[in-house]
């Protein structure tokens, strides 16, 4: 059997998933290849998916809320038949791509990729298993070709139900992570490693791939109070920001692939709410604080963890202190939201996401 897993680079979220799944599937010594669906769309459809994201919800989030919001509540409306159209575009280019590679199994991390997916499954005989990389869903997540859904919460799976997917077509695995958030690290050896104490309490502060929110002013309301391991993503100019503060309990890092190690050394972690870094976060059941929250999923996905007492949403620099410091001098609390953590946390989603794909 030939597996493919495929992504569209819409943020970071995405292709980690898929990388996850790949490298159980290679473990396995499984047939699979992983591919970005953008990579058969013109280029300039390309750099405008996946650039314009992130300028939206960098510079114009209200735009990017007004946009989520109308595709979500109105599928079949002008922004849907702008989306068919520039997947039509990629759809003869992708089926000789299957049909070359002999694919008989597609597993995908993204909306955009099930669809045309979706559209091609009606002329190969391929099985499309759907994996939903948020706790909550847009719409255009729904599709009628998908033979399985893999989901992380009960959100998710009625809002599938609700569109019209049949509940037997939806399974309960969690969001895929890579493995090494799985394993179990001694806190003292790993902070001798990353050259930071073990016995502080520990805050880690994620600012996302690219680095947004108001993180200088966080580090300079907790530095006294905590020992704080801030990760700036791409942001350069946000790490040469803080090198300037230059605390004796600021340790500072850029774009990095140890978070599992940074993790295994913190007691809270302060992050935007993505759904493969809440996922992340949760395999290490480290309670979260959601910050600068765009609107859309990481509205969704922080409601929910909220909701399971796993996280909690702070709405400015004032209320992050706030509750950095009572989960501090509170360890039952803290050891509370741990365990409900633990409760939602599916470190083997992409192991569980293979086993059913196969069946």
């Amino acid at each position: 059997m030939k597996i493919l897993i495929v992504y569209a680079t819409a943020g970071a979220g995405h292709r980690k998933a898929s990388e996850a799944i790949y490298k159980e599937a290679k473990k396995r010594g499984l047939d699979v290849a992983i591919v970005d669906i953008l990579d058969f769309t013109h280029p300039a459809v390309k750099y405008l998916y996946s650039e314009g994201y992130l300028f939206l919800i960098k510079r114009a989030p209200f735009i990017w809320r007004i946009l989520f919001s109308v595709t979500d509540k109105l599928r079949n409306n002008i922004f849907s038949r702008i989306a068919y159209l520039l997947n039509k575009h990629s759809y003869a280019k992708y089926l000789d791509f299957l049909e070359k590679e002999k694919v008989d199994l597609v597993i995908s991390t993204h909306f955009m990729s099930s669809e045309i997916t979706g559209y091609v499954k009606q002329k190969l005989n391929i099985r499309l298993v759907s994996v939903v990389t948020d706790f909550c869903l847009h719409s255009m997540w729904f599709n009628a070709f998908v033979d399985k859904y893999c989901v992380a919460s009960d959100s998710v799976r009625e809002r599938l139900v609700f569109l019209g997917a049949p509940g037997e077509r939806i399974e309960f695995t969690g969001i895929p992570i890579d493995a090494a958030f799985s394993q179990n690290y001694e806190r003292k050896e790993m902070a001798e490693k990353l050259g930071v104490s073990p016995d502080l309490f520990t805050l880690l502060v994620m600012t996302g791939e690219v680095g947004i929110g108001p993180i200088a002013e966080i580090i300079d309301s907790l530095k006294e109070d905590v020992q704080l391991l801030v990760v700036c993503g791409k942001n350069k100019q946000l790490l040469e920001e803080l090198k300037k503060i230059g605390h004796r309990n600021l340790k500072i890092f850029g774009l990095v692939n140890n978070v599992y190690e940074l993790m295994s050394v913190s007691d809270l972690v302060v992050t935007k709410p993505g759904g493969l870094t809440i996922s992340e976060a949760l395999s290490k059941t480290l309670p979260m604080i959601f910050f600068s929250i765009i609107p859309g999923q990481e509205t969704g996905n922080a409601r929910i963890i909220q909701e399971y007492g796993a996280g909690i949403i702070a709405q400015d620099v004032d209320s992050i202190k706030k509750a950095v410091l009572e989960l501090k001098k509170s360890p039952e609390k803290l050891a509370e939201y741990k365990v409900n953590a633990s409760r939602i946390s599916h470190p083997d989603a992409a192991a569980r996401i293979l086993d059913i794909s196969l069946k």
